[in-house]
C-alpha cells in the first residue's frame, strides 16, 4: 500500500473543510498519518468537518454506531499509550539527570531583553535585534517585572 504524500493528505483535509465529500474510504488506518499524533490530528479534523471514515482492513465504519464506538475506543487507547510513553520518557530523563526541553538563553541575553523592554521596545523589535524567540522573551517578561522608573 502506498502512503499518500503529505501534499495529498493536506489537499484532502482542505477539501474536507470545504465539505466537498461526506466520507473518506481507505484501506487502513495507517494511510491517514505517519505517526499516532498525525493520525489523531487527521481524524479529529475529519470529525470536526462532519466527514465519516471507513477503514477496509480494520472493518471500522464511523457511519454506524458500533463503528464509532470502536473508533472512539481505539482513540482512547492511543491517547493513553501516548501519555504513558511521555511519562516513561520524563521518568527516564529524571533518573539520568537529563533536562528536557530547550536550554535557557544566557543571563546576559536576558539582561539585554529587560533593558530593551525598559527602553520601550516591543517583543518583535527585541526578537529582531537579539535573534531570540518570542516565547523566550515572554518568559523573561514574566520573570522580571517591568519597572517604569527605568524608562
Amino acid at each position: 500500500m502506498r502512503m499518500p504524500a503529505a501534499d495529498d493528505l493536506a489537499a484532502m483535509l482542505k477539501d474536507a473543510s470545504r465539505q466537498k465529500f461526506e466520507i473518506v474510504m481507505t484501506a487502513a488506518l495507517d494511510q491517514l498519518g505517519r505517526t499516532v499524533a498525525e493520525l489523531c490530528r487527521t481524524i479529529q479534523h475529519l470529525q470536526a468537518c462532519g466527514v465519516e471514515l471507513y477503514l477496509e482492513e480494520q472493518s471500522i465504519d464511523t457511519t454506524t454506531r458500533p463503528g464509532r464506538m470502536i473508533f472512539q475506543l481505539t482513540g482512547a487507547f492511543a491517547e493513553f499509550e501516548r501519555s504513558r510513553l511521555s511519562q516513561r520518557v520524563k521518568a527516564g530523563a529524571r533518573t539520568k539527570g537529563v533536562k528536557l526541553g530547550r536550554p535557557r538563553i544566557k543571563p546576559s541575553v536576558e539582561s539585554r531583553i529587560v533593558a530593551l523592554r525598559d527602553k520601550g521596545c516591543g517583543i518583535h523589535t527585541i526578537r529582531k535585534k537579539l535573534g531570540v524567540g518570542v516565547s523566550a522573551i515572554q518568559r523573561v517578561f514574566k520573570e522580571v517585572p517591568w519597572n517604569p522608573a527605568h524608562r
